[in-house]
């Protein structure tokens, strides 16, 4: 599944929630191999240049960054995401040297993110199943908080591939919690993901509804509410139930 080394947040820039998270996800999808998947990078935006400054200690490196509010609410939607990815940029330059980063790698990276419009999609690496008869990937599309999971079926002697919806999740589940891991083939039919609490969902070519293991506890019950994505819950709704 998809990485993010470092886990990258942005405090204090509330104006900019919409894209925040594709921004983020494009740039990260598009950076290889420079930081731990440990590591942290906590931009937070401050009102003046004077205020600026960089914490490097520990695994979360911090740095306190300057934004024109002003200029960033009055932009195009694209302007915005540029302003974005810029500010995301700059803080990766202006520490990378210190902490031995790749500085043409982040290049790099903020270079296809462009020529991507900052636009997110993600595919995984495709996987055969044991007969050898059908070929599937996962794909990613993000909607602020909302990750969308399909999976994507090549199957032998069929020209066309097909596209199953698995499930709506929440962008944390993937770039904090990470309880998304590698998709694995469950049979020689159903392809999804296998969680460490031994539930399962997954979706076949056949079948266009995707199927969860069936739950053995309240606990399995809450963490399927966890993992599907709901725009009504709150997050008071949220803590309830991680806490619960």
């Amino acid at each position: 599944m998809m990485k993010f080394a470092p886990h990258i947040t942005i405090y204090g820039f509330e104006e900019a929630i919409d894209f925040q998270n594709e921004v983020i996800w494009t740039f990260s999808k598009n950076l290889v191999g420079i930081s731990s998947i440990r590591h942290r990078l906590n931009i937070h935006i401050v009102n003046s240049k004077t205020s600026e400054r960089e914490s490097l200690e520990g695994s979360i490196k911090s740095v306190w960054k300057y934004i024109s509010i002003d200029q960033y609410v009055k932009a195009s939607e694209q302007k915005r995401k540029e302003i974005l990815l810029e500010l995301i940029v700059s803080c990766f330059l202006s520490i990378g040297e210190r902490l031995e980063w790749n500085i043409a790698t982040i290049n790099q990276a903020k270079d296809k993110s462009i020529s991507e419009q900052i636009c997110f999609q993600y595919r995984s690496k495709s996987r055969f199943n044991k007969k050898r008869n059908i070929e599937a990937a996962i794909e990613l599309t993000l909607s602020k908080d909302r990750v969308s999971i399909w999976g994507l079926f090549c199957v032998k002697n069929q020209e066309e591939p097909i596209r199953r919806h698995i499930v709506d999740t929440y962008a944390h589940q993937i770039s904090t919690i990470r309880n998304f891991g590698a998709p694995k083939w469950l049979d020689e039919l159903n392809f999804g993901f296998q969680f460490k609490n031994g539930m399962s969902i997954s979706v076949s070519p056949n079948n266009g509804e995707s199927c969860w293991s069936k739950t053995r506890n309240k606990k399995d019950d809450w963490f399927q509410k966890t993992i599907i994505y709901d725009r009504d819950n709150s997050l008071e709704d949220m803590v309830k139930l991680v806490n619960c």
